[in-house]
């Protein structure tokens, strides 16, 4: 199966690094590609335009404003429908009507819970896809390489250690490395 692939424009590397870990961390298939510029951006999306899933920009770049790559996207028969989330420090309400106005599908602040929230929409925006994925534990279980107790058990110290499933699979000894990557490679194949 095809990742799920977001393109990711911020001009932070810190924020960009972070929210491409909370981007990831919704599923196995999820692959975040980051730019930093618009000029960047642009180049991106005439390239992938018809494989990307997602789209999260920041409001302000150094080069210009992710207000105008909504815009392209939007303007464009194709890719009018790839979803658009302005991801932004500025929170006054004209931004908010600015964003909505040039076709995007949410606006949400950075923050204190601005990368949950962010977690939270884009998982929306992409579960008809997500629900399509098999999931690791049901494909690691099919395998062979776990059993249900242990899926179960890795699940509740999920809860109190986050981490990637995966790696908390392997970090737990319940399944090695290379048992992990096979099932992963299995799953972009589309073989289970």
């Amino acid at each position: 199966m095809m990742p799920i692939k977001i393109l990711l424009v911020e001009d932070s590397p810190t924020q960009a690094a972070i929210s491409k870990h909370d981007l990831e961390a919704i599923g196995p298939q999820i692959e975040v590609q980051i730019v930093h510029t618009a000029a960047e951006a642009m180049i991106r999306f005439r390239r992938y335009n018809m494989a990307l899933d997602l789209m999260i920009l920041d409001l302000t770049l150094p080069d210009g404003s992710g207000l105008d790559i909504c815009r392209a996207v939007k303007a464009d028969g194709q890719t009018r429908a790839i979803p658009i989330v302005i991801f932004s420090m500025e929170a006054l309400s004209t931004h908010r009507q600015s964003a909505y106005a040039a076709g995007a599908d949410h606006y949400i602040s950075k923050g204190a819970t601005g990368g949950t929230t962010l977690k939270l929409v884009a998982s929306t925006l992409l579960r008809k896809k997500l629900r399509k994925l098999p999931r690791l534990g049901e494909a690691l279980i099919t395998r062979g390489f776990l059993t249900i107790d242990q899926l179960q058990q890795a699940l509740n110290a999920q809860e109190a250690q986050p981490l990637l499933l995966g790696q908390l699979l392997v970090e737990k000894g319940y399944i090695t490395q290379p048992q992990l990557q096979e099932v992963l490679e299995m799953q972009q194949r589309g073989e289970i």
